[in-house]
């Protein structure tokens, strides 16, 4: 962003949206003046008021940003933080801010940003939401945007076919961050939408991007209803998605690059938890390393996707250690044990793995 007076940068709350304005010197805060866009395209002005709190809340996504952003928020002064009452998220598209009702003050960048709170088509999607360094950096910001576009969308019958790669993108995504957070709500409305979800995925064509494949969206899908089925310690259903990801591409071809990162968790994941609950196979831990091979000798354009491969190869490498065990026997309890910190969630908070561990272990 070029260099201007004042920007902004902002999360979100349940209820709340909290703004921090930045600027090179200071102007009365009546000047101020904030609208919301709604979905529906109606404007209104909205009430706000200065809280100390919201600094707070906000600094801390500003402070996980990268680099580059936290160097240019430096150099300006840190002027009014602002809470602003919201209803209902999903009935606002923008969040906009003035100074003297026709000077705006711009948020920063995407990863500090309350604009496109919801999405209207591809392109969108595309540029503000479905990459992750294009999102707020703030997961329960993320979070409500996914829902967002996900009570958008609405049921299956309203989906146009084209739209349905995105509405499994946003349950992916909040999933993921339901769990991130351990937030009981959201986490309530991810089972509750999951078989709604689930009935799209037919709905998928197949094209060049991996969002328009529909074995990379069941996967997809079912690797995060993995994560949350181990957050609420279900093993049964845990079983029940973990497999699906490893039967989706059982005798797939071609194997893209892109499978084997869901599909070497899977498999370790079931490899150790059947191995502390006495069901263990030797067979099970070579499937990893069969999917390291598959994604290896895969091909892509895309160089983010090689990147992948160091998760691939994490889970390979537990999955080697227990291969090790069996046959020869000189890798102890312990290391083994000590190895599942290896293991490549997609959730990467102490927390999550605290409690995957937890579970594997039994």
């Amino acid at each position: 962003m070029t260099d201007v007076k004042f920007i902004a940068a902002g999360v979100a709350r349940a209820r709340d949206a909290f703004v921090v304005i930045f600027g090179r010197h200071a102007f009365p805060s009546e000047c101020l003046g904030v609208s919301i866009e709604r979905v529906d395209g109606s404007v209104m002005d909205a009430e706000f008021e200065e809280v100390a709190n919201p600094q707070g809340e906000v600094q801390r996504v500003i402070n996980n940003c990268y680099t580059p952003t936290r160097k240019h928020l430096a150099t300006y002064g840190n002027l009014y933080s602002i809470s602003i009452p919201i209803t209902e998220w999903k009935t606002v598209r923008h969040i906009r801010l003035t100074l003297n009702t026709s000077e705006a003050v711009p948020f920063y960048s995407r990863n500090v940003s309350l604009e496109y709170m919801t999405v209207f088509d591809e392109s969108e999607f595309e540029s503000f939401f479905t990459y992750q360094s294009r999102r707020n950096i703030d997961s329960f910001t993320t979070a409500i945007v996914a829902r967002n576009n996900l009570e958008r969308l609405g049921e299956l019958q309203a989906v146009n076919p084209d739209m349905a790669c995105y509405a499994i993108n946003c349950f992916v995504i909040l999933a993921y961050k339901a769990v991130e957070l351990s937030d009981t709500s959201l986490l309530t409305y991810v089972r509750e939408k999951l078989h709604d979800i689930r009935s799209m995925e037919a709905l998928v064509p197949f094209g060049a991007s991996i969002r328009q494949d529909p074995i990379q969206m069941q996967i997809s899908l079912a690797m995060a209803m993995t994560h949350v089925h181990i957050h609420s310690n279900d093993v049964n259903a845990f079983k029940r998605e973990a497999g699906r990801v490893v039967s989706a591409v059982r005798n797939q071809t071609p194997f893209r690059l892109t499978y084997g990162l869901n599909v070497s968790l899977a498999q370790v994941l079931l490899a150790v938890f059947d191995h502390y609950h006495g069901a263990g196979k030797e067979d099970d831990f070579h499937a990893v390393m069969d999917t390291l091979r598959r994604s290896v000798s895969a091909d892509t354009d895309v160089a983010m996707q090689v990147r992948e491969l160091q998760s691939v190869v994490a889970n390979a490498y537990v999955a080697k250690l227990f291969v090790q065990s069996y046959r020869t026997g000189d890798v102890t309890p312990q290391t083994l044990a000590a190895s599942l910190r290896d293991i490549a969630p997609r959730v990467n908070t102490e927390a999550f793995r605290k409690k995957m561990k937890s579970f594997l272990l039994g």
